[in-house]
């Protein structure tokens, strides 16, 4: 996907759910990668995410990073946090108090950083 329709997203309200799975934070991939919906997940299974990750893409170096390529973070108290990398160090993501924005990556984001993801399907 272009970076310019990666833009289009801004604004996106926070959804919980969708369809039975969980959404959140993870909306950017499914939207910005409608084939890495094979991940779809309940919450309660949330905590395998790293896991599930390594198990269906191609696990690769923040430096390798590319368009679509999905980084994963864990936050505070075991919570995991998904972003979509657009271009020139800007990321896609959504969390409930700003809804879906583009951001750089700060010093909170990047020493919580446990994965980058290609999601094209292997």
């Amino acid at each position: 996907m272009e970076a310019k329709e990666m833009y289009k997203f801004v604004g996106t309200k926070w959804e919980d759910d969708k369809d039975g799975f969980a959404w959140g934070c993870i909306a950017p991939m499914y939207l910005t990668s409608p084939s890495s919906c094979v991940v779809r997940r309940q919450w309660e299974d949330m905590e395998n995410l790293l896991s599930v990750y390594r198990e269906n893409f191609t696990e690769k170096s923040l430096e390798e990073i590319s368009r679509g390529d999905v980084i994963v973070l864990e936050l505070p108290f075991g919570l995991w946090h998904i972003m979509v990398y657009v271009e020139d160090g800007k990321y896609l993501h959504c969390t409930e108090s700003t809804d879906m924005e583009i951001i750089r990556l700060d010093d909170y984001y990047l020493h919580r950083i446990r994965g980058v993801f290609s999601v094209s399907s292997r």
